[in-house]
């Protein structure tokens, strides 16, 4: 399956010792090179995609 041409969301992985909030802040700066103040938290979902689960989490920026 190809995604190509869609358009998505920034995305990373939080890292050993960070909050969700400093890896939001670190993983757009590094995909979109700007910088954000994170706001309170809007959401949380998950998706099972095959054998692994996916946790999500939204922010207002």
């Amino acid at each position: 399956m190809t995604l190509s041409g869609y358009w998505e969301f920034p995305d990373g992985k939080v890292e050993e010792n960070e909050s969700l909030e400093e890896a939001l802040i670190r993983e757009i700066k590094e995909e979109l090179h700007c910088d954000i103040e994170v706001g309170k938290k809007i959401h949380s979902s998950t998706h099972q995609g095959g054998e692994f689960r996916f946790l999500f989490h939204s922010f207002s920026c």
